[in-house]
């Protein structure tokens, strides 16, 4: 690949874990992310972005570590809003966040210390490098994932939404 060749990439956003856990079932969102990571892999995406949120984004992580096991050429790239995301977590979720952390082709962090929007730029970051989106929103028009889904239509960058009423 020369220099001026652009990999085909993906980017995750989604709710924290208490948000899905209300209303979903966790084992086929699951499912369904890896669906959407062998398809993307089998037509050339080799980048996959993850913000490292707990809930969607630790999901999304352990099924890109999944199918890299068969598309070993795909890559993790973690990016992290600032060094103490992982911080209130709980135990497991720290536990998981550490060990995903571990096993990314690469790490990126936007900023050493918190500051109000830094979770905005880091989704900037990811948005601008995707050319597709893989998100789970319930489609309030707040947080996280609305502002993404919002960035992506205006840069005309293709959401999937895996939500299910």
């Amino acid at each position: 690949m020369t220099k001026t060749e652009k990999q085909l990439a993906a980017s995750f956003s989604g709710h924290r874990k208490e948000r899905i856990i209300k209303t979903s079932d966790i084992r086929q969102i699951k499912l369904d992310i890896i669906a959407h990571i062998t398809l993307l892999s089998a037509q050339g995406y080799k980048v996959f972005y993850n913000g490292m949120a707990n809930g969607f984004d630790l999901m999304a992580v352990e099924a890109i570590l999944t199918v890299k096991r068969y598309f070993k050429d795909i890559k993790l790239i973690a990016v992290i809003p600032f060094r103490k995301q992982a911080e209130r977590y709980d135990e497991a979720d720290k536990a998981i966040y550490r060990d995903f952390l571990k096993n990314a082709d690469e790490v990126v962090l936007i900023s050493d210390n918190y500051f109000k929007g830094c979770f905005f730029r880091r989704n900037d970051y990811m948005i601008k490098r995707s050319d597709k989106i893989i998100a789970y929103w319930d489609g309030e028009l707040k947080g996280g994932t609305y502002y993404t889904a919002r960035q992506a239509e205006q840069l005309n960058i293709e959401f999937i939404n895996l939500y299910k009423a």
